[in-house]
């Protein structure tokens, strides 16, 4: 009768402690998970942003020599101008004085400064579009470079969404599920340790 009664106390307010306790350790363990779903995330977060300023870096290092490459091709242009102009002055100069000498003499010297500069105007020309030919092949390294940055980086954002997508699946499943049963069992091993002791005390 007493063994009887024992295990029906037992049952009647053990039965809603039980209740009570899995539902404390379900809602502690989703506190659990989210946080470490939280965690998880904000290292996403964080390498992502890392990602971006080293692209963000080797992109600003490759505007900048583009920049200069840019600003040695200005000061080229605008040199081999000043040169074709002088040699033009001084192609006209000679001309004029060559027209003044006797005429062997004369057709000698116009012809020695039409060779002159007119090399001279291939040497500039040919000097102006090798930095021409230089300065795209630059801008197509930079564009190229710039490109294969962003493509590294759209994998790894691709890779790190899947990693906290897999950690934030571990956490909401098989974790919980593992640490609620885990923690029922042992409640009950409790609750049956102690019916027991309460049945060799009667």
């Amino acid at each position: 009768m007493d063994m009887l009664f024992c295990n029906s106390l037992f049952c009647s307010a053990g039965g809603g402690h039980i209740e009570r306790f899995v539902s404390d350790s379900i809602a502690h363990a989703q506190e659990e998970a989210q946080r470490e779903a939280q965690i998880a995330a904000s290292a996403h977060l964080e390498g992502i942003h890392q990602k971006v300023l080293e692209v963000e870096a080797k992109i600003d290092g490759g505007l900048e020599n583009l920049s200069q490459h840019v600003q040695q091709l200005v000061e080229d242009s605008f040199a081999a101008s000043q040169l074709q102009r002088a040699c033009g002055a001084v192609r006209q100069d000679l001309l004029a004085r060559a027209s003044s000498g006797e005429e062997p003499l004369r057709e000698s010297i116009r012809s020695l400064v039409l060779n002159i500069t007119t090399n001279a105007e291939r040497f500039l020309e040919g000097r102006v579009q090798k930095a021409l030919s230089n300065t795209q092949s630059e801008l197509n390294l930079q564009v190229q470079r710039q490109a294969d940055a962003t493509t590294a980086l759209r994998e790894q954002i691709r890779k790190l969404n899947a990693q906290a997508k897999r950690q934030a699946q571990k956490s909401d499943g098989a974790a919980l599920d593992t640490t609620v049963a885990d923690l029922v069992r042992q409640e009950m091993e409790e609750r049956l340790w102690g019916t027991d002791k309460c049945a060799t005390r009667i």
